[in-house]
């Protein structure tokens, strides 16, 4: 009888534990469910007060869901995102907040103001994405100061050209940190970065007739990728000291550049063509400037287009260039003209000879160099593409 009881108490407890442990599978299936993040609409109430403006992230009364918390989705609406002072901005001052989605839209037909983020760095994480949303008829402006990739991502912009960033006149600093992620822009018109690239990964340029201009000095390692079609105009800094690779049709121009300026990346040019520069060079000053850490690895030209695009006054000294036996053809302001030319000055490179040998189509009084020189090892680049990083649009950008 005491055995069998005490079966039974056993028994009866071992269903209880069971039922509180149900319980608490459950209550803790409910609490996951609940937690998933939600959507946070920025609202900018204490942001736009008459008095003692507030438009701190950590203010509650900004938000419609409460505080930013980590892998929330974030959204900024242009009609909520400016105070009544034109300086009044949604401003991080948050450490260390990690969100899976930024989303920012407007609606406005006239975006003097831009859409802007101030503050300390936002981090955003795997399968996640920043998506700036403008249905405007004008070019996007938008400054997002502070981002870190928390995954590899996707820049696209599908209707209008954009700024990214914070411009020097506006104070500058922002910056964009790889964190050992890709960058691949994939976009359909021309992008004004003024973001300071830095950290290591691997940057990607990607658009047919599109021009991406650089205007930071740039501090990332790793590698960066032009593909066919692509324009990337900036100073000696716009690659970091990343070994950069222009594929067949890819275009980078130099310019800007002042006298003694050294372009100190690896520079791999793959096939092209004789009758389009792979590299431009220009400077802003007289004078000479060099890139000795060249590799051909097919046909391509190199243009020098002077100071200030005057045709005149620039050297560019490629001492150390490795041309593999390909056609180099040098150009002034797409003029063809030879290595070591009176008015223009290519120098230290490959020697004169006929491109025609090479079987390359170029123009009938061009005057071509080639020369033959030891194997190399190319060394490739990875496709990175996880999140995505959606800008939309319209409009061409105008020049600052």
């Amino acid at each position: 009888m005491g055995i069998s009881k005490n079966l039974k108490t056993r028994l009866v407890t071992l269903v209880t534990l069971a039922a509180v442990g149900s319980m608490l599978a459950t209550a803790s299936l409910t609490t996951l469910v609940h937690a998933a993040p939600p959507v946070d609409n920025w609202l900018g109430t204490d942001c736009n007060a008459a008095v003692t403006p507030d438009c701190s992230w950590s203010n509650i009364n900004n938000w419609d869901n409460g505080v930013p918390i980590n892998g929330m989705n974030l959204v900024f609406d242009q009609n909520n995102m400016q105070g009544l002072l034109p300086t009044s901005f949604p401003t991080n001052d948050m450490t260390g907040l990690s969100v899976a989605t930024i989303t920012m839209r407007s609606d406005k037909t006239n975006l003097a103001t831009p859409l802007e983020i101030q503050g300390n760095s936002i981090t955003v994480t795997g399968n996640s994405n920043i998506v700036i949303d403008v249905t405007a008829d004008v070019p996007a402006y938008i400054y997002l100061n502070n981002i870190t990739l928390g995954a590899d991502s996707i820049v696209s912009n599908t209707s209008a050209a954009l700024l990214i960033g914070l411009p020097i006149g506006k104070g500058g600093g922002s910056t964009l940190t790889l964190n050992g992620h890709s960058l691949n822009f994939n976009v359909t018109n021309d992008v004004h970065i003024d973001s300071v690239i830095q950290g290591v990964g691997f940057v990607t340029y990607n658009g047919s007739g599109v021009t991406f201009t650089i205007a930071a000095t740039n501090t990332y390692s790793g590698s960066t990728k032009i593909n066919g079609g692509t324009t990337v105009t900036g100073g000696i800094s716009t690659f970091g000291t990343s070994v950069v690779e222009i594929a067949g049709g890819g275009h980078v121009i130099f310019d800007k550049l002042v006298d003694g300026a050294i372009i100190a990346n690896a520079i791999n040019v793959e096939n092209g063509v004789s009758t389009s520069a792979s590299l431009t060079f220009g400077a802003s000053s007289s004078g000479t400037v060099a890139a000795h850490n060249i590799t051909l690895l097919g046909t391509t030209r190199f243009n020098n287009t002077g100071v200030n695009g005057s045709g005149s006054g620039l050297t560019v000294d490629i001492n150390g260039i490795v041309a593999n036996g390909n056609c180099l053809v040098y150009a002034s302001n797409d003029s063809v003209v030879t290595n070591g030319s009176p008015t223009w000055y290519f120098i230290n490179g490959p020697g004169s000879a006929n491109c025609s040998t090479k079987s390359v189509t170029a123009p009938n009084t061009a005057i071509q160099q080639f020369v033959f020189a030891n194997p190399i090892i190319i060394a490739g680049l990875g496709i990175l593409t996880a999140g995505i990083i959606v800008f939309a649009s319209r409009r061409q950008l105008s020049k600052k």
